[in-house]
């Protein structure tokens, strides 16, 4: 089994040094071990000083997006380069990577599919005092929202459901479609895949990688309320994590509904969970948590309710921190 190590990293040149030669390199029950770093549009060094440290992979968005979009980016390209199991650590030594073997021994035991590690928040020396006692509120919202037992919520051990297996492989549209990572892979599976995004440099991106991926996927710069939806309407539309942006996301909904013949699968952050996490890590405090660019906040039941004005919903996940839903248009 293949197993890599992703670090999601943001302007980290000065901790990588303090945290890359920590990682195994040999893990019981794995074949290979491969470190992989991605770069979220850092400023500084960060990209060259993982390559001088040997780190295998580096992948890096040419804007910063955030955690979130950092992680899944990793995400695709720890399974595009073929992992059997995939380890999600921070660039700050906030976990011991020596853990790293005891995280993965029951997946490679067949006895888990997903393992979350939980950092001993209380013992840390270097969190303050309001961060921790932020964390630990976030962790317990966490526990009351999935009903698990989840220690440290914000923890980077993490996966990923998808609902698309449940849609006939057709023409896609992905509205939002970021640096492709799910249009790529959708791709592989034979969609015939078209994406647009707002950003010039992710959608150059995008097509860096589709053409690196030799797939049929092709990508432009434009936003969901300019699509000629006459000319663009597909049998499947994907969009995830653009309804939270919009000043206007009854119209967005209006918009998909006349785009999806007749699949939509969306995506939104789950609030307040959202908020409780970027909270338990310390970030976004003087906004009580809310991301820069989100202006609409729902709950899953909320986020249902504005779909099924214009779609019946036939299935949901909710891959901790999201809510995603599979609907039809009536």
């Amino acid at each position: 089994m293949k197993l890599v190590i992703q670090i999601p990293c943001y302007n980290e040149a000065d901790s990588l040094p303090h945290a890359i030669p920590n990682l195994p390199r040999a893990v019981e029950g794995c074949s290979s071990v491969e470190w992989l770093v991605v770069d979220d549009g850092s400023s500084d060094a960060t990209a060259d000083v993982a390559r001088a440290l040997g780190v295998d992979h580096v992948v890096r968005h040419p804007v910063n997006r955030g955690l979130a979009a950092a992680f899944m980016t990793g995400l695709e390209a720890c399974i595009a380069r073929g992992a059997d199991i995939i380890v999600n650590t921070d660039a700050d030594n906030q976990y011991d990577a020596r853990d790293i073997a005891t995280i993965v021994k029951p997946i490679v035991d067949a006895q888990a599919e997903m393992v979350i590690g939980a950092r001993p928040i209380s013992e840390t020396e270097h969190f303050s005092g309001l961060k921790k006692r932020l964390q630990k509120l976030g962790s317990s919202v966490v526990r009351l929202a999935s009903n698990t037992d989840v220690a440290d919520a914000p923890s980077g051990f993490r996966a990923f459901d998808t609902l698309s297996a449940q849609v006939p492989v057709s023409p896609a549209l992905e509205i939002g479609c970021g640096e492709g990572g799910l249009s790529i892979r959708l791709a592989r599976r034979g969609f015939r895949m078209r994406g647009c995004d707002i950003s010039a440099e992710i959608i150059e991106e995008a097509r860096r990688r589709a053409a690196h991926a030799s797939v049929d996927a092709t990508f432009r710069v434009q936003a969901i309320e300019t699509i000629d939806v006459a000319a663009e309407a597909a049998p499947f539309v994907i969009c995830c994590e653009v309804l939270e942006h919009l000043d206007d996301p009854e119209r967005g909904v209006d918009i998909l509904a006349q785009l999806a013949q007749p699949w939509l699968l969306a995506s939104v952050p789950r609030e307040p969970l959202w908020r409780a996490l970027n909270m338990a890590r310390g970030k976004y405090l003087g906004t009580f948590g809310n991301t820069p660019g989100h202006v609409n906040h729902w709950s899953r039941n909320a986020f249902l309710d504005l779909l099924g004005r214009r779609f019946d919903v036939v299935d949901t996940r909710a891959p901790l921190p999201w809510t995603m839903a599979l609907c039809r248009r009536r």
